[in-house]
């Protein structure tokens, strides 16, 4: 059997302990129900087509439906509660979420072996791979969005499925080089890995998953040549960290969401290197700086801004919505110098009783830590900068990396809490492709109703006080450049949005706010000629006359809006638009005029 080292968890004698304190007997007994419950209920069938879990939304409000392992033909929204017609694309999203579920029992069951050595937790582990296996050959390729897989329903979808349950077969101390282990590598894992491995073709969050998945098919059977093709080559698994998490550590896609999603591939890239010995230093210490960087956004709330494809913090704000990852981070991390800011990060939030504080937990107690509650911060790898006072705070987007999960905002703009961007809802509602991704549903500036180039990329400069920054696109239209240059001072932001354009073109300054809204200035019924580029979603459309203020209030505070100057001929409109989930309006602010240059100059005051 191989060296295999399972200190990535909390040790055996440990997870036994606690599993009879009262703060975690619960989901201990949850867990060991849901394992026994598909220990009984298991069944498989290569005619079941898993598809697209984007798919699984409801089609009335883009909210996420929620799935029941016990109900097939039943899916109800969890934020409106309507009921959605079963279509084949929602009935292989759920036999999608049904396999993937069976995966997470695998590594749970493993979990279970590793504190209570019960044998039964071993053989069903092995029982549905046997299964799998033996099936393998007669599952199609199936997939649309990202990758073709045959268990799931897309390459990335097989490569998490597999690192579930190679992460089961760690835990169980399992010998791939075994006669059960050459089968099982034969017809399943090479196989699922030489599947995946194929299917890459840049650096990408999809592709670190592949990777991670084949090397940890590499280390469990020990297969030196997967192992150079998984991990070495051009779009193995280490150029994919190191080229994947910019030098400000921050995932190049520029999403919170996809930021974390490649954080969880990485730790089982990292997971699969510490339990057979094969640790790479500079993998590591990337790895490490991702969890940190993130950080550094976090407004003042402690919520994580939701650009690009990401979708809005829950009631679990901030660190806390992603307290299993800091977990096992810590734990990954432990007796190294990347553990401390990490355990700093966790130090607020007391034990939960949750599977991942009982299987990865913290040892160690360092306080909270004002690490990450500092002053402005300008991340230029990523594009990304905001401003931080005592009253105030401001993000600015000046651009992407990538049109992978891009959203076209170059000079967007967030003032939390009432103005955050938006992020996105599921993939299969109409609402991501149609508003959330357009540049009308942010904060920035649009030429002639089009959506700005996603690969518009600018220059951004900090004040070397923190107190102002600037930023200049060039790319987000032909003949087009814009510039945006923040001040804050106090409790007041200074904006100037300025587009500059090869020919008269018509420009539109959009702001968007949540919360209750007062206006002053005269407002009477219009409409705009467009129909769409997201303006289609724009509702209850009123031009103002005369003066114009807002005043938006949301959580006790009230931000007010005014413009110091705009240009000659400028108009502007009020209306409202999808905020997030679609079901719910924002208030927007739109100024438009027919020019080759244009200046908006606007302040928003905190109180």
């Amino acid at each position: 059997m191989g060296f295999c080292n399972n200190a990535w968890i909390r040790p055996a004698a440990q997870l036994r302990a606690l599993s009879r304190d009262s703060l975690y007997k619960d989901t201990v007994a949850q867990t060991r129900g849901r394992v026994d419950y598909w220990k009984q209920h298991f069944s498989e069938s290569p005619s079941l087509k898993a598809g697209w879990f984007h798919n699984y939304t409801c089609p009335q409000c883009a909210g996420q439906l929620v799935y029941d392992r016990t109900k097939p033909h039943e899916h109800a929204c969890g934020h409106c509660g309507a009921l959605a017609e079963e279509t084949q694309a929602i009935a292989e999203a759920w036999t999608y979420a049904r396999r993937h579920d069976i995966s997470v029992s695998l590594f749970e069951a493993g979990v279970l072996y590793a504190a209570f050595g019960d044998p039964s937790d071993r053989d069903y582990i092995l029982r549905v791979l046997e299964r799998y296996a033996a099936d393998y050959p007669d599952y199609e390729e199936y997939g649309m969005h990202a990758g073709r897989g045959k268990i799931m329903g897309q390459a990335l979808d097989e490569a998490v499925w597999g690192c579930n349950a190679l992460k089961a077969l760690t835990l169980i101390g399992f010998d791939g080089d075994s006669e059960q282990g050459r089968r099982l590598r034969h017809r399943l894992f090479l196989p699922a890995a030489r599947l995946t491995l194929g299917q890459n073709w840049s650096i990408h969050n999809i592709m670190l998953w592949h990777t991670a998945f084949a090397v940890g098919v590499a280390l469990v059977f020990h297969d030196d040549v997967l192992l150079r093709q998984a991990y070495t080559f051009d779009l193995g698994a280490r150029n994919q960290v190191l080229k994947g998490f910019t030098e400000d550590g921050i995932w190049y896609e520029n999403s919170t969401g996809y930021h974390y999603y490649s954080l969880m591939a990485a730790a089982n890239l990292l997971t699969f290197a510490m339990a057979y010995g094969r640790e790479d230093d500079e993998v590591t210490g990337r790895v490490a700086g991702a969890y940190t960087a993130m950080l550094k956004l976090r407004f003042r709330n402690g919520a994580f801004p939701a650009f690009n494809d990401a979708q809005r913090d829950g009631p679990d704000v901030g660190v806390k919505g992603q307290l299993t990852a800091y977990r096992q981070a810590a734990r990954l991390f432990a007796g190294t110098p990347y553990a401390k800011p990490i355990l700093d990060a966790i130090a607020p939030y007391p034990p939960d009783g949750s599977l991942g504080d009982w299987l990865y937990g913290s040892d160690t107690a360092t306080g909270a830590s004002d690490t990450f509650d500092a002053g402005s911060v300008h991340l230029p790898s990523n594009l990304v900068a905001v401003l931080r006072n005592n009253q105030l705070e401001a993000m600015i987007k000046y651009g992407n990396l990538t049109a992978s999960h891009a959203h076209a905002d170059a000079l967007g703009l967030s003032i939390p809490p009432w103005s955050m961007d938006l992020g996105t809802s599921v993939y299969g509602s109409p609402y991501h492709a149609g508003w959330y991704t357009r540049t009308a549903a942010h904060c920035a500036f649009i030429v002639d109703g089009q959506n700005q180039d996603p690969l518009a990329r600018g220059v951004g400069e900090m004040s070397p006080d923190g107190s102002s920054f600037q930023a200049r696109v060039d790319g987000a239209y032909p003949g087009v450049s814009a510039s945006r240059a923040l001040r804050l001072d106090g409790d007041t932001l200074r904006d100037v949005l300025t587009v500059s354009a090869d020919a008269p073109r018509q420009i539109d300054w959009l702001f968007h706010a949540e919360g209750s809204a007062a206006f002053i200035g005269e407002l009477s019924p219009s409409c705009l000629p467009e129909s769409e580029n997201g303006y289609q979603y724009f509702k209850n459309v009123r031009r103002v006359d005369g003066e114009f203020a807002a005043a938006f209030t949301m959580d006790g505070r009230t931000l007010r809006l005014r413009f110091t100057a705009l240009p000659e001929g400028a108009a502007i409109y009020v209306m409202e638009s999808p905020a997030y989930p679609a079901d719910k309006a924002a208030h927007t602010i739109l100024a438009r005029v027919r020019a080759r240059q244009a200046e908006f100059s606007a302040e928003y005051t905190a109180g």
